[in-house]
């Protein structure tokens, strides 16, 4: 499950559940998770449990495609991320 980092709010998100791929390789434009690129109200869409990208991931990675959590000892070791009352605004 290929996953990445939104840019605006640093969660980690799955690829197939936004418009990642047309946003980087067509529009050129840093990658948002689904709250980010929602209007405001606009539920987590619950394929996953919503994560928090940790200072190395995003060192690591940046906002590229994630395959390999072993750096960060695995996906599940990463710290929970609540779902906000009041998304972020879009970037």
């Amino acid at each position: 499950m290929p996953l990445f980092i939104c840019s605006n709010c640093r969660c980690i998100e799955n690829t197939a559940v936004t418009d990642y791929a047309y946003r980087h390789y067509v529009e050129k434009k840093p990658p948002l998770c689904s709250i980010c690129m929602r209007p405001p109200g606009k539920a987590w869409h619950g394929h996953m449990p919503r994560k928090l990208a940790t200072p190395a991931l995003v060192e690591a990675f940046g906002h590229r495609q994630i395959d390999d959590f072993s750096i960060v000892g695995g996906f599940s070791a990463l710290p929970d991320f609540p779902v906000p009352e009041d998304p972020p605004p879009c970037v």
